[in-house]
């Protein structure tokens, strides 16, 4: 018998983990979260991006941040509160391999958009009548969406990717075949739990986002934040927990 994910309880098992940590997670992903509060409020503030470089440059120093909430969340989720460092940093080989690996699925994810959108785009010139629309107006009103439909798309394939993840935060060796493998007769369940639970989150917080906010507006704004990114960590890691037991 094909095993089927059971999303709502991984999603109710996730929510519940985040719960029964939160006083380990406020401690553990403090500093690592007070640096990105820093460091998200001096790009903002402080340094004129510039170009395309600068933004990917400050977005790899972003998630070099990052890397360590990943990590932390990723085991105590799965391994327990003895597994995780005080103070929620510690540079060592899982840290680089996990940064490396992210660069990876980063650059996979913009070549499979890339590709994606290019397909979409050329699927629509079957359709369209240039004759009667010479200049692509309909294209060009609708690229928003277009786009969007390209990224969940995309999605669907970096997230059956991303258990590579969990996998290097608890030691493992993981591959992307591996993954995509691990992930057989799943991958719209994976989806949902991996792209669309944690798109949700992340709409909700920033539902609350106000233009112009006050310093202390955007300090507990981003609080809030990255106590909802261990949420959808937690989604992870526990549908990885429930592929690997």
């Amino acid at each position: 018998m094909e095993f089927k994910l059971p999303v709502i309880k991984i999603a109710m098992e996730s929510l519940a983990i985040c719960w029964f940590y939160r006083s380990v997670l406020l401690k553990v992903l403090a500093l690592p979260v007070f640096l990105v509060i820093v460091f998200d409020f001096t790009r903002h503030n402080i340094i004129n991006i510039d170009g395309y470089l600068s933004i990917i440059i400050l977005n790899a120093i972003y998630f070099v941040f990052l890397s360590f909430i990943f990590i932390n969340c990723h085991r105590l989720f799965l391994l327990g509160l003895n597994h995780v460092p005080t103070y929620g940093m510690e540079l060592n080989s899982r840290y680089f391999k996990f940064l490396a690996w992210i660069v990876l699925i980063a650059i996979i994810f913009f070549i499979v958009w890339y590709i994606v959108l290019l397909i979409i785009l050329n699927l629509f010139g079957f359709v369209i009548d240039y004759s009667a629309d010479p200049e692509g107006t309909f294209i060009i009103q609708n690229i928003n969406w277009i786009e969007i439909i390209a990224t969940l798309l995309t999605l669907y394939f970096t997230s059956r990717m991303s258990f590579v993840f969990p996998s290097i935060a608890i030691d493992g060796n993981p591959s992307i075949k591996w993954s995509w493998k691990l992930t057989n007769n799943n991958g719209l369940r994976v989806f949902v739990l991996i792209a669309l639970l944690p798109l949700l989150f992340t709409e909700i917080i920033e539902f609350f986002y106000r233009d112009q906010p006050s310093t202390i507006e955007i300090i507990i704004f981003h609080i809030f934040s990255y106590l909802a990114l261990s949420i959808e960590v937690a989604f992870l890691s526990i549908t990885f927990k429930h592929f690997i037991d």
